[in-house]
């Protein structure tokens, strides 16, 4: 039994799941849910992070340094004007400002 538990891994996962179509005003349902999602980002050992759409990855960040960075900035952003950046490839992620909340995308 020792060994096995040694060969285990747990992984954790957080998750974050909302409708979101175009320009549309964010629900007040989606906003409770990203708010309590990125007060869920305590530190972890966080190693992935990945967007879908539809269901279907778009794309994802798998060195674990950047992965807690970002939720770490997630976890601890508040609405004044500060925006981070961390390039991935070809992609910008980044966290900024949007109306009363924090806005988290990929440009």
């Amino acid at each position: 039994m020792k060994k096995f538990l040694q060969n285990y891994s747990l992984y954790a996962l957080v998750l974050f799941i909302a409708l979101m179509l175009g320009n549309d005003k964010v629900s007040a349902a989606n906003s409770t849910n990203w708010e309590n999602f990125r007060q869920a980002l305590t530190p972890r050992a966080y190693n992935k992070l990945v967007v879908l759409r539809d269901g279907v990855p778009q794309d994802s960040i798998t060195n674990p340094v950047t992965v807690q960075a970002i939720a770490q900035a997630l976890n601890t952003a508040t609405t004044t004007p500060a925006t981070q950046s961390w390039t991935v490839g070809t992609n910008t992620w980044y966290l900024g400002n949007c109306g009363n909340s924090v806005e988290f995308g990929i440009g």
